[in-house]
């Protein structure tokens, strides 16, 4: 089953240098080596984590969590193929990408393919993304939709957020498994 994860613990995306650093990241040639990347038509593609930065600071909102970031995993008898992956990564960078500035790229460099999905907490309204668990849900139904598509029918979700990262969360939803058909 493929492996939803929000990596977005409280504190560690707070950083001034927190969007280089993580855009950097997921954008290292030794990690995706077939170069599967991509971004948002309005982010400077020559310096994604600058536009990310620009764009907040022209809303004033430079203050708390810099940007959201997630990993989509697959297990190697579900998905083999880069290209596929690719398909899957630029789906749901669409998604996120009508509200905020989205980059993403498919990782090689593990038995497993992924894709990392980082995206400007300053949606395209000026306003901050708070987390709430509406909006949660919402991009979990999205993924599942997309993964249905490629023959894909169940889903892992693990989040490092804490109960506290999301709004109205009764409950911090680790490991938790979900049926496209529940």
């Amino acid at each position: 089953m493929p492996l939803i994860k929000v990596l977005n613990r409280k504190g560690k995306y707070h950083d001034a240098d927190a969007r280089e650093v993580v855009i950097n990241y997921i954008l290292n040639p030794a990690k995706a080596i077939s170069g599967f990347m991509g971004c948002t038509s309005n982010v400077n593609p020559l310096d994604i984590a600058g536009s990310m930065e620009s764009f907040a600071q022209l809303h004033k909102k430079t203050k708390g969590i810099q940007l959201r970031h997630t990993v989509i995993s697959f297990t190697p008898d579900e998905v083999d193929d880069p290209e596929i992956v690719n398909e899957i990564a630029r789906e749901v960078a669409s998604f996120v990408g009508q509200n905020y500035q989205t980059v993403f790229s498919v990782h090689e460099d593990r038995e497993h393919l992924h894709f990392h999905l980082v995206c400007n907490s300053v949606g395209y309204n000026g306003k901050k993304y708070l987390g709430k668990k509406k909006d949660y849900y919402d991009f979990i139904k999205v993924v599942k939709n997309i993964l249905h598509c490629y023959a894909i029918y169940r889903v892992i979700t693990v989040s490092s957020l804490s109960d506290a990262d999301i709004q109205g969360n009764e409950k911090n939803h680790v490991d938790d498994e979900y049926d496209f058909f529940e």
